[in-house]
């Protein structure tokens, strides 16, 4: 293990050197969404992973093993729609 070394007194934060004008600040462009946007966008995303849940359970039952066309339906209804649906309540709002 090494020994730390100490900074020479009157350098650094302590010493006053770092003003607010020596800090370099970068433009954002920031968006703040309504409450309903995020409870409607939450919920979207909610029944999307619990759908995702759902049919990882239906795969192990076999209900839907047989069938690729209805996986590819049901993942497609109900996972990627909800998603979809969020991210578009999401930009929308965002502007």
């Amino acid at each position: 293990m090494q020994p730390r070394t100490r900074l020479p007194a009157g350098r650094g934060l302590a010493a006053g050197r770092a003003t607010p004008g020596t800090i370099a600040t970068v433009p954002v462009d920031a968006a703040v969404l309504p409450g309903a946007a995020r409870v409607t966008a939450g919920l979207l995303r909610v029944v999307a992973r619990g759908s995702l849940l759902w049919m990882a359970v239906a795969l192990g039952d076999g209900a839907l093993q047989a069938n690729t066309l209805a996986q590819i339906r049901a993942s497609a209804v109900l996972l990627l729609v909800p998603e979809a649906a969020a991210r578009c309540v999401l930009r929308v709002l965002a502007g």
